[in-house]
């Protein structure tokens, strides 16, 4: 079995990606930094990373299940959170489209985190996205293997330890 990578390389490979043409909410193609996306809970994460996982067929392999790493993180550092969870500009959460989240992104002073409510999950929770790898502290924070299996076109089955969640993500 492949060896994880551990959270503080985890994070150096993700804040040393140069701007391509890959897009999230709120990163648009070519811009930078690159942010990483987390949630304050497993079963958030489990929901986005699923929904990009089942929208992406080119990261499944007939029905073979994937192997993946939960990593656990802390924010440090006082850094500006720009809050948009409780209101939030129009469209900027849309899951059809990107495309109002690449304008709001774009006509500001890029902050240090922007937190938002996850339009995948049922219950809304908390992620956020973090541009700058200083405000977070991975040290201490193993990671945790996960296996993915797919039920269906809209769902999977998430294993983590003796934990197992059927995660069905709102497209």
């Amino acid at each position: 079995m492949q060896s994880l990578l551990s959270a503080s390389d985890m994070l150096e490979e993700v804040f040393s990606r140069k701007a391509n043409a890959n897009e999230s909410r709120f990163c648009p193609p070519y811009f930078s930094p690159i942010p990483i996306y987390v949630s304050e809970n497993d079963k958030t994460t489990f929901y986005e990373y699923c929904f990009h996982l089942l929208n992406n067929k080119k990261f499944i392999h007939g029905n073979k299940p994937v192997k993946a790493a939960l990593y656990y993180l802390k924010l440090t550092n006082k850094p500006k959170i720009k809050d948009i969870s409780k209101i939030t500009p129009k469209g900027v959460m849309s899951r059809k489209s990107y495309s109002h989240a690449h304008k709001f992104i774009k006509n500001m002073k890029v902050p240090d985190i922007i937190k938002y409510k996850s339009v995948r999950d049922n219950d809304k929770n908390i992620n956020y996205a973090v541009y700058f790898k200083k405000y977070i502290d991975s040290k201490g924070m193993d990671p945790h293997s996960v296996i993915i299996s797919f039920v269906s076109s809209k769902m999977v089955e998430v294993t983590i330890g003796a934990d197992v969640y059927r995660i069905s993500p709102k497209f």
